[in-house]
Parts: C-alpha cells; structure tokens; sequence
C-alpha cells in the first residue's frame, strides 16, 4: 500500500507544480500584452513625484513633430548623485512619452557605448557625460546634472555640504528645453552700460553677470550689451532691457530713450543696489507707481559665534502672481545682498498700469534710512524713521490685473538688489525666481509656475531596547516557532 501510494504522491505533486508554472506563464503574458498595447500612465509615487504639471501637458499635446531626447549618461557611476538623477530621469521621460508620441527619448551610455557617444560629441558637441539632450530641427538644448538638482546647504553655511538633494527640477528644467528647440525665433535680452552696471561677460565672483548670462542664453536667448550713450536709443529688436545695478546718474537724452522704449510696450527690468547714487531713474519709476527706497534692508544673523547685523535681505513671502507661481513660502527662499526696499508708490496712479508686490522679507527685517550712521559707525538699530518688516523687495508692473499673461502693452520688474544675480550669489531660489521674471517679460507662460519636486525622505529612529526586541524577535522566536511547527508535523506524519 506505501509503496503504490509513492507514485501516486509523485504525480499530484508535479501536477500541482505544472499547473502552477502555467499560471504563472499566463500571467506574464497577460501582463505583457497589456503594458504593450496600454502602457501605465499612472504616477504611484508618493506625493505624485513624478506627475506632470497641466502647462507641461498642454505643451507637449501641441507638439507636431519629434523632440528627440538624448540622455547621455553613465548609470553605473559611482556617484550616488548621478545615479539617482539618471533613475528620476528615466521615470519623468516616460510620463513625457506616455503625455506625446512626439518625444523620442535614447540613451547613450558612454562607457558601454563609446562608438554612439563619440558620433553625440561630434555632432552636437558633447563633451561631458550625465547630461540630457533635446534636439528639433537643427537647434538644441542641454540639461546638465546640475541644474536638474538643487542641493541642500543648510548644514554648511559657506556653501559646502554633502549631496543630499533637496529637490528635482527635471519638469521645470525639460519642460523649458523643448519650449526653447521649438521657439524658431531667439528673442534678444540687452543690457545696459556705461553707468558702472554689471557686465553679463564679466567673470568676477563678486562682481560679474556672467553666470546669469550663460543661464539666458541656455534658454534659446540672445544676449547683447547697448550704451545709450553711442546709440541714445533702444533697439527696435529689443525684447527685454536689464538695467543691473547702475551706479552713476544717466543724462538726459539717455533717460528719453529708456522713457520712449517704456511709452512703446517695451519690456524692461530693473535692478538697484543699497549705497548706489541717484540715476534718475528712480523718477521714471515712480512716474509708473513704483517707489524705490532710499534705504538698505538688514538682517539679524550669527557671526563669529555672536549675533550680527547682515546686510542682507531674505525673501521668504511671495504674493500670487505668474513670477511667483509654484514658489513656496516657507520652503523656498531667496537672498539679496545689500538690498533696498520696493514697493508700490503712493498714490499709485492706476492709468499706469497695476503694480504687484512679488517678494517681502520676514518680519524680522527691517529697512535702515540713517545710512550715513551705519556707514561712518558701523552700526544700526531699528527705530520710528526706520520702515519695519516684511518690507518688499521686488514688485512687477502690467497694464492690466496680476497674471493675465495674454495681454499687451508695457511690462516691467523691479528688484531692489542686483547682487542676488551675481556669479557668487546665484542659488537655486534665486536662479529661478529670476528666469521667471525674465520668462513673464517674454510671456513665455509655458516656462512658468512648474515647481520642483522635494524628494521624499523616511527614517526610522529606535530605542535600544527596541532593537533588541526586533533581533530576537527575528533571530530567535521566528526562526525557533518554525522549527517547533516541523518537529511536531514531522512527529504527526511517523506516527
């Protein structure tokens, strides 16, 4: 009887077996047949890590024609940073693909593919490797490591640190690159010389522009420089005019010119520093219901393991408003070096168009007037003369009410600091707040209001004691409760 029983037992366990892997087979295959012909369009990530804003879905429905994306990267690097970038990478460009047929996405791995990656170099002039490619037409665009994340400093504050990513910019950064290889025309930003303003060429830690410049012209951007002093007028091809931190006073017909390109619809920014002089420019502001504070905004901080009056200023709130969008009060901020307040003029004249409030301070701050006091001395205290905070540092100008993007006519935004823009001041908030700035004057409203995305972080703090209970609970009493349970079905089946 044991003995006819044996086989008997051997064919239902193979039975069993068989049955089981051909349920398995066909489950893999329903699920090929499925990603194949209706691929997950769904973002299961916490917090929606990957999920595409709405301006970056209208952008890539309108898409007529491939936008060939080339992600040339190394991710078997040793680099944690460019592992991980390389992982979100590829999880974003297929919520792109799964949005538009359109984008064509390879990869291009240089050290197993060196035959591909030296054709990439020589035809698009890649030289470095971890950088994305998009390409339409005969123009393209490079999205670097870099500038896909921003790092968090905190723990360092001369700006060192570890590699801990504080956020993924790769939506606001993709986004931007096609919308830049699709714009046949290259609009043209003009900066204004001759009255000690800083030099977008200039590559002085301290004092030059040339960072923000090589960030302009990655988007599709011309960069010229103009001096009202050899031409007396703006160019008919200006679209944007920087007047960056101007120091010395501009003559009369310099003043006209700006006037008439301002009386055109022109589109202008301006950006002043504490200590400066006057320009005259101050005037024509306020002629449009903007005033600029004789003043410089300070800040209470720790130096030398004491506190110390800085002369910075930190924005922390940001008004509704299409510069603003996607900026988040308390987790994201900005910093201007010898600041001065701006704000809106009273009273404003509204036939002038409506001047928005776009950055304020904390309420901690304030904005000193005595600065013949704190220049010869040194030394500053808040009092009566003094506008306490939060005290606005920047505002925007439009002819119509805040964030109606379509409508035309004179433009223009005000900064009460040019340092926050320069080569040794451009961070992560201060890069983007400018660009959107810039993007809102070439109503380039696709560029604008795409947040970047906080990576989610989790840990687990516990006790000693705690750890002891999961060892032996995971060692010892899991372990030794199977072995009893076997022992005593291996006792059943003898008996």
């Amino acid at each position: 009887m044991e003995k006819s029983s044996a086989p008997k037992r051997f064919i239902i366990g193979v039975n069993v077996i068989t049955q089981v892997l051909l349920v398995a087979v066909v489950i893999v295959f329903l699920n090929l047949f499925i990603y194949r012909w209706h691929p997950p369009k769904a973002d299961l990530s916490h917090n929606d890590y990957f999920k595409l804003s709405d301006k970056t879905k209208q952008l890539l429905k309108s898409l007529t024609a491939p936008v060939e994306v080339i992600v040339f990267f190394q991710p078997d690097s040793d680099d944690p940073v460019t592992h991980r970038v390389f992982n979100d990478v590829q999880f974003l460009l297929n919520e792109y693909k799964n949005v538009s047929s359109q984008i064509k996405v390879r990869y291009v791995d240089p050290d197993r593919d060196p035959i591909n990656a030296e054709k990439l170099s020589k035809e698009y002039g890649v030289r470095d490797p971890n950088v994305v490619v998009f390409v339409y037409e005969k123009r393209n665009k490079f999205v670097p490591v870099p500038e896909l994340v921003e790092f968090d400093r905190s723990g360092n504050p001369y700006g060192g640190g570890g590699n801990r990513i504080k956020a993924f910019k790769g939506e606001q950064q993709f986004t931007s690159a096609i919308q830049n290889v699709l714009d046949a025309k290259q609009p043209k930003i003009y900066f204004l010389t001759g009255h000690g303003e800083g030099d977008p060429e200039d590559y002085d830690q301290k004092k030059g522009f040339s960072v923000i410049s090589k960030y302009i012209r990655r988007d599709n951007l011309l960069v010229e420089k103009v001096n009202l002093f050899e031409k007396q007028q703006i160019p008919k091809d200006c679209d944007v005019l920087i007047v960056c931190g101007p120091n010395r006073q501009l003559n009369e017909l310099e003043l006209n010119a700006i006037q008439q390109h301002l009386a055109q619809n022109g589109r202008a920014m301006f950006l002043f520093d504490a200590f400066n002089d006057e320009t005259g420019l101050e005037k024509i502001l306020h002629q449009h219901g903007v005033k600029i504070g004789n003043d410089i905004i300070l800040s209470v901080g720790v130096y030398l393991g004491g506190k110390a009056i800085l002369p910075e200023a930190h924005g922390v709130r940001y008004n509704p408003h299409p510069v603003t969008q996607g900026f988040k009060g308390e987790g994201f901020m900005t910093s201007f070096p010898s600041a001065r307040s701006v704000d809106q003029a009273t009273p404003a004249d509204s036939s002038k168009g409506r001047v928005t409030v776009l950055v304020e301070t904390s309420p901690n701050e304030w904005a000193e007037t005595n600065l013949t006091k704190l220049r010869q001395e040194q030394k500053a205290e808040i009092d009566d003369k003094d506008r306490k905070g939060p005290v606005p540092v920047a505002v925007a100008l439009e002819p119509s009410s805040a964030g109606e993007m379509e409508r035309e006519g004179m433009r223009m935004v005000v900064f009460g600091s040019s340092g926050f823009i320069r080569n040794g001041s451009i961070t992560g908030g201060n890069l983007d707040l400018f660009m959107n700035a810039l993007n809102w004057l070439l109503k380039r409203q696709q560029l604008l209001g795409i947040a970047p995305k906080t990576p989610q972080e989790f840990s687990l703090s516990l006790t000693s004691f705690q750890q002891r209970a999961i060892f032996i609970t995971e060692v010892i009493v899991i372990p030794s409760f199977a072995a009893v349970i076997g022992f005593l079905v291996w006792l059943k089946r003898r008996k």
